[in-house]
C-alpha cells in the first residue's frame, strides 16, 4: 500500500511542478488526504521524493547521452581551431571535458597520452571545461591562444607536467609562453579577444548541454565516463 501511494506521490509532484493550466486537473480532495497520510507516515514522502528524483535523474541521463552524441559529431570533423592531440583525420576520436586545476585531469593525463601512443588510429579533442574558478579560465584563455598558434600541444604538456597550472599572472604566462615557443604578446591579446571568446562560450554551452559534469569528463564513441 505505501509503495502504490508512493507512485501516486511521485505522480503529484510531477503534475504540480506542471504549468498552471494543468494544475487545476488535481483533485484537491485527494490531495488533502494524501497530504494528511504523508504527514502521519513521513517515510512514504521519503520515498515518493527518492522516486522522483530517480525519474528526474534517469531524464537527465538521457538528455546527457544525446548531448554526448551530438558533441562526438559535433567534434569529429577535422577542425583546426579546435584543440587536438593526435592526428586531425584520425578514425576514432576521444573526447575529454577539462580543466587544468583539476587534479584527476592531471592524474588522467598520462594515461590518456598511453592510450594515443598506443592507438594512431586515434585522437584526442579538448574541450576546455574550466569550470574552478578565475585562474582555470586563465590558464584555458591561454591554451586556446597557444593553439592558434599552433603551440596547443607543447602547452597542453607544459600545463601538466610542469608548474605550468600555476601560471596565471602575466609575467609567469610569459615565461610560459617563451618555453613552450608562443609568441607572449600575441598570445596575450588573444586571451581577451573574440576568438578564444566565442571558443569557450561554445564549450561552456557543451558542458551544460551535457548536465555540467565534473572533470574530467571523458567520451569515446557511445561510452562515457563522467567527471
Amino acid at each position: 500500500m505505501k509503495t502504490k501511494l508512493a507512485v501516486i506521490a511521485v505522480a503529484l509532484l510531477a503534475m504540480s511542478s506542471t504549468t498552471a493550466v494543468n494544475a487545476t486537473a488535481i483533485d484537491e480532495s485527494l490531495k488533502d488526504k494524501l497530504l494528511a497520510i504523508f504527514a502521519e507516515h513521513p517515510e512514504i514522502a521519503a520515498e515518493a521524493v527518492d522516486r522522483a528524483n530517480i525519474k528526474k535523474s534517469a531524464a537527465a541521463k538521457v538528455k546527457a547521452d544525446a548531448a554526448s552524441k551530438s558533441m562526438v559529431a559535433q567534434l569529429s570533423a577535422a577542425d583546426p581551431g579546435q584543440p587536438t592531440i593526435g592526428t586531425r583525420t584520425a578514425r576514432n576520436t576521444i573526447v575529454e571535458l577539462l580543466d587544468y586545476n583539476c587534479g584527476f585531469c592531471k592524474v588522467m593525463h598520462p594515461r590518456m597520452q598511453e592510450v594515443l601512443a598506443k592507438r594512431p588510429d586515434a585522437r584526442l579533442v579538448v574541450v576546455m571545461t574550466p569550470v574552478l574558478g578565475p585562474d582555470s579560465i586563465r590558464l584555458a584563455q591561454f591554451a586556446l591562444a597557444a593553439n592558434l598558434q599552433g603551440r596547443f600541444v607543447q602547452v597542453h604538456e607544459a600545463l601538466y607536467t610542469g608548474q605550468g597550472h600555476q601560471a596565471t599572472k602575466d609575467e609567469d604566462l610569459a615565461v610560459l609562453a617563451k618555453a613552450t615557443g608562443v609568441d607572449w604578446a600575441k598570445a596575450k591579446s588573444d586571451m581577451s579577444g573574440p576568438a578564444v571568446g566565442r571558443q569557450l562560450d561554445a564549450t561552456r554551452k557543451m558542458w551544460e548541454d551535457l548536465d555540467r559534469p565534473g572533470t574530467p569528463h571523458i567520451i569515446i564513441g557511445e561510452t562515457t565516463v563522467r567527471g
